[in-house]
């Protein structure tokens, strides 16, 4: 693994110099001047080191597990930094005529660099891999008799790093591999131990703990299953195989790399402009909400974020002042006595969700996913309604398929069936097709 990251230092080494070449050339053309020039070839040391250490400090070189949208944050906070500090100490070291105009343009041009680099990296450097490294999970026995077949084929790139078991009643260690720990602690064994591969081999149980290895598995840890008889009949499973040992693959493919940076630019982008556009409508449902009754205009309240993390969701109020004082949590129905008059036309038209732009814009939703709940009534489907916590794996939306097919008063497990395959097929077809449909929502108030 050691040598992974060497390689990730010695281009970010030359890229970052690359990058501050190009900005020159940017800022004045062919032609630059010698003296500013020679003041960064006099700096590029220092320059070079700052970068490296900015990446180090915010994690971008924890490469393994690491997810596209979490590079595109923690790179943007570390070339951010590094620029941040470039620009101080052109300020104080001014003997050395280091352009601050070079250092804004290489804050872009080395972002662009160092974020492509290491998504092509990330595909690269596996087609060239160290051996993989495995983590065997189920019930003790079947760990044990899985091993014994295993053991009669040689693995040339595979390693079994060591086994999870299902329970850990009994104390012994009869299987002849090292044992971890419980399914519990996979998402820190994933991490710590640099697992590539999650093998299931209890096939009489394993659908008791899937969903948790889902939910602690990163994007990029495949998750192979043992097949039982009923898996082998339905077939249409994708097949794999562990030395001489038949697998199926239960890991879905996600959406290519590249999906959520440039779905978080365009959240950002589309909201800046959408507020801008839609002000002198919100002026209008500010005064409207005011004249119509008592109470303040924005509406403010706790939600279930992605990976169950809370945050405070911003709406134009459409419901009497203190609408559950003497109920406590209820969900929306339609024709909802506690709904103002002004608040029926806001939801119709889904004019109420212009505020969650703010959300968007602080990165805790996006334009389009699951709609975020509160979290009583979360950890009351959690309980009710199977698999209802997945819907949690991504950001929640102002708006999705659930809205546009449904509305306020659609029941929660139809909603989740909307929410999983979003999930599952998220794509920006998809996207745009229910950004589509947003739209005749809003012209035509197909909402409740």
């Amino acid at each position: 693994m050691w040598k992974r990251k060497v390689i990730y230092y010695i281009v970010d080494i030359l890229l970052i110099n690359i990058g501050f070449s190009i900005s020159f050339i940017i800022r004045f053309g062919l032609k630059i001047p010698y003296y500013n020039f020679s003041a960064y070839t006099s700096l590029a040391l220092v320059v070079t080191i700052i970068y490296i250490a900015s990446n180090y400090v915010f994690e971008v070189y924890d490469v393994k597990g690491q997810k596209v949208e979490d590079l595109f944050e923690a790179l943007f906070k570390a070339v951010g930094f590094s620029t941040l500090l470039l620009i101080a100490l052109a300020f104080i070291a001014r003997k050395f005529s280091f352009p601050r105009s070079v250092i804004l343009i290489s804050f872009i041009i080395n972002y662009v660099l160092l974020f492509f680099s290491k998504v092509l990296l990330s595909k690269i450097i596996p087609l060239f891999p160290d051996k993989e490294r495995i983590l065997i999970v189920g019930k003790r026995r079947d760990i044990k008799k899985f091993l014994k077949h295993v053991k009669t084929s040689e693995l040339k790139r595979e390693e079994i790093v060591g086994c999870v078991v299902e329970s850990n009643g009994n104390n012994g260690n009869d299987i002849n591999c090292p044992i971890l720990g419980e399914v519990g602690n996979i998402s820190h064994l994933i991490k710590e131990l640099h697992i590539h591969r999650i093998v299931v081999v209890s096939t009489s149980s394993y659908r008791t703990y899937t969903e948790n290895l889902h939910n602690n598995a990163e994007d990029n840890v495949r998750i192979d299953v043992l097949p039982g008889i009923y898996e082998i009949l339905i077939g249409k499973l994708q097949f794999t195989t562990l030395g001489d040992v038949p697998l199926i693959r239960l890991t879905r493919n996600g959406p290519p790399p590249w999906y959520n940076p440039l779905k978080r630019i365009i959240d950002v982008v589309a909201s800046l402009f959408i507020l801008i556009l839609t002000f002198p409508l919100s002026l209008l449902a500010v005064i409207a909400i005011k004249l119509d009754s008592k109470g303040p205009v924005i509406f403010k309240q706790q939600r279930v974020g992605k990976n169950g993390k809370l945050f405070t969701i911003y709406k134009f109020r459409t419901m009497v002042p203190n609408a559950e004082a003497g109920t406590g949590a209820v969900l929306a129905a339609k024709n909802d006595p506690r709904t103002t008059r002004i608040g029926r036309i806001l939801r119709r038209y889904r004019i109420d969700e212009i505020p969650q732009l703010i959300n968007v814009i602080r990165g805790e939703m996006s334009f389009i996913g699951p709609r975020p709940e509160r979290p009583e009534f979360v950890e009351r489907f959690k309980h009710q309604i199977e698999n209802y916590d997945e819907r949690h794996s991504i950001k929640p939306g102002i708006t999705g398929l659930a809205q546009v097919y449904g509305g306020y008063d659609t029941p929660p497990d139809i909603k989740l069936k909307y929410d999983l395959f979003y999930i599952y097929n998220r794509s920006f077809t998809l996207d745009l097709k229910i950004s589509l449909l947003t739209v005749r929502t809003l012209f035509f108030g197909n909402g409740h």
